[in-house]
């Protein structure tokens, strides 16, 4: 009987994910080819077990060349290519395999499937491209000795698309460190550099890509731009092209590039996500809110309109149109004091993304100061399964996190119940929540990987006033923080001695203040800032009181810089968003040009244009932005508010 499809794989050292990939096309497949490149691990005795056809191939920098190696030895009528960090969906099997089966093979016909790039940490940040992963075995092969490209020796190829999925996991931080795939195929591409090469707007696309991965923007912009001249917007790699030009265009700070194509993409594909969240994005850095947070919700409103009838609402990234846009409203509602509006969106940020543990650390925080705690945590138990010992143990951290001493003692008694492993540092940290000594049976859990976070060890040597959890520090400078301990214990003593506080020490003594408000240690937390809060500190504090919505005591404390002439830019800027959103032009405008003259950043323009303010003042401070930021008159939605 006839083989109708065959897998062929090349692969190297890929212990780690090759029985993953195998087992997904066990009832797609008939046959699987592999070809060895000179693994050193398991990968080939995993082979093995799923095939008898794995070849030994000497690597010599040619994908090209492994890849028709893998051909030659497929008799199927079908090739299937995969790579080890790849797996397809679980359905469909049947059903593609019946679709290839009524396939005519007269001519060289090959289909292209969608394919999900999981990126960073996790799988909820999610990058969709394509790609040729199904031909006839009828004498089409590769060429290129990378980022490989199909050629036939029968004539033009029939390019089609079916509705099948890829999922890819090669991109995500651990495989890319783990691996050095950009200096490799750095390597690779530079050595096929040539005049005809650099012809191809596809192989400048990917050199863009390797240059922009390894850092060197300038390099990238170049051969982004080469590849844009020449690529058409039928070609599968266009949208992506569009997509990371824009992004390297705003990290070189060319922002009216970026946003001219930001525009044109918008109304080449209006019914998409992307590029109305990047151009939220945009105008975020600019400061312009209200503008941002109109961009990010047309993009959620189109996604909802999308799901509606069934179709892809995002070119490039699902997260455009889901997880991005209620994660920059939630921050812009922070930043304006928009309770209900920050809810709502972390809630939704949350359900995109469970493991996001900033916006639900947020959430808990904003939540548990306006709402009863049983109501938080059967909002806790819709968002997640509770009764799941993974769930469960991570929803204590976070509520150990934030200080929260209901939750912590709910999920503390959840995890006893499903008899979770807690570790040392868990029970520390519920003990300092609960305002209670640190049971001796939790000593029993200290071994020698027990090592504490710097924040925690200094937060429980002052509060039980014993500097051994220093002694567990994973921090490298613990003998100084042992003596700075000892100074803090004799301040919460009542006793008067100098603190002497380094550089690398203000921003660990600043969250454990954060750590003993939120614990309601307020007496010590009192003592310790009337003692030691000199300006450096108290900036520290209030930028963290903010981040915990507590504008009411950030605001104080930097009324207090300002009235002893110690305020920062950084401090300067919060100062006037406050005043400016009650109108105040006056001293908004001051406080927005002294931060502008010592630490300028480009969204105190939008700050001010905001809060509509007259033109006479919005045209004054902008003559004065210009100076700093002289390509702010390129940008219309800065410029325009002058004329």
């Amino acid at each position: 009987m006839e083989k109708l499809i065959s897998l062929c794989m090349i692969v190297k050292n890929e212990e780690k994910v090759l029985a993953r990939c195998l087992e997904s096309v066990s009832t797609l497949v008939d046959e699987i080819v592999i070809v060895d490149t000179g693994s050193t691990d398991r990968t080939k005795e995993i082979a093995m077990y799923h095939t008898d056809k794995v070849y030994d191939f000497k690597w010599s920098n040619d994908f090209s060349a492994a890849r028709n190696e893998s051909l030659k030895h497929a008799t199927g009528k079908w090739i299937l290519v995969l790579d080890a960090d790849e797996y397809v969906q679980p359905t469909g099997h049947q059903e593609l395999r019946d679709f290839l089966s009524s396939v005519s093979d007269s001519n060289p016909r090959a289909f292209i499937l969608r394919i999900m790039n999981f990126l960073g940490n996790g799988n909820h940040h999610l990058l969709e491209s394509s790609g040729t992963r199904i031909f006839l075995n009828n004498g089409i092969y590769y060429k290129e000795s990378i980022h490989e490209q199909l050629v036939s020796r029968q004539g033009n190829i029939s390019f089609e698309t079916y509705s099948f999925t890829i999922f890819h996991t090669g991109y995500q931080n651990n495989v890319v460190a783990e691996k050095e795939k950009t200096k490799r195929n750095l390597s690779i591409l530079e050595k096929a550099k040539s005049k005809e090469s650099l012809n191809n707007p596809y192989y400048c696309f990917v050199l863009a890509n390797e240059y922009r991965n390894s850092g060197r923007n300038k390099e990238a912009l170049k051969y982004y731009k080469k590849s844009l001249s020449k690529s058409k917007p039928e070609h599968t790699w266009y949208t992506h092209l569009v997509d990371r030009l824009v992004g390297t265009l705003v990290s070189e700070n060319l922002f009216a590039d970026a946003y001219r194509l930001i525009k044109d993409a918008q109304n080449r594909w209006s019914g998409y996500s992307d590029y109305y969240c990047l151009e939220g994005i945009l105008l975020n850095h600019f400061g312009m809110y209200t503008d941002a947070m109109a961009c990010f919700e047309k993009a959620i409103a189109i996604a909802d309109e999308c799901e509606k009838i069934d179709r892809p609402y995002w070119i490039t990234q699902p997260n455009y149109g889901r997880l991005i846009p209620h994660q920059m409203i939630a921050d812009i509602a922070r930043k304006q004091d928009d309770l209900h509006k920050l809810v709502f969106h972390l809630t939704k940020a949350i359900q995109c993304d469970p493991t996001d543990h900033i916006c639900l650390r947020l959430l808990l925080q904003t939540l548990t100061n306006h709402e009863n705690e049983q109501k938080v945590i059967q909002l806790l138990q819709q968002l997640y399964s509770t009764d799941q010992p993974d769930i469960c143990i991570f929803l204590l951290r976070i509520s150990l996190s934030i200080g929260q001493k209901q939750l912590s003692h709910h999920f503390w008694l959840q995890c006893h119940h499903l008899n979770v492993s807690l570790t040392f540092a868990d029970n520390i940290n519920y003990s300092l929540v609960m305002n209670q000594p640190l049971p001796e049976q939790a000593w029993q859990l200290k071994n020698d990987q027990s090592l504490l976070s710097t924040d925690l060890a200094l937060t429980a040597s002052i509060i039980y006033q014993d500097n051994q959890y220093l002694n567990l520090c994973t921090n490298d400078k613990a003998n100084n923080l042992q003596m700075v301990a000892d100074q803090l214990i004799q301040v919460v003593n009542d006793n008067h001695v100098e603190v002497d506080i380094d550089d690398s020490t203000y921003p660990h003594l600043a969250e454990v203040l954060i750590r003993m408000f939120t614990m309601n240690y307020t007496d010590l937390f009192n003592k310790i800032i009337e003692h030691c809060a000199d300006s450096k500190l108290l900036h520290l504090v209030s930028e963290r009181m903010l981040l915990i919505t507590r504008s009411d005591i950030a605001l104080e404390y930097l009324s207090v810089l300002l009235e002893n002439g110690a305020l920062n830019g950084e401090g300067a800027k919060e100062l006037a968003f406050f005043c400016l959103k009650h109108q105040n032009w006056e001293d908004g405008v001051s406080l927005l040009e002294y931060a502008l003259e010592s630490n300028p950043s480009p969204e105190l323009i939008g700050i001010l244009a905001s809060s509509n303010p007259p033109a006479e003042v919005y045209q004054s401070f902008f003559k004065q932005f210009q100076k700093q930021y002289s390509y702010a008159v390129k940008l219309p939605f800065l410029y325009n508010r002058t004329l």
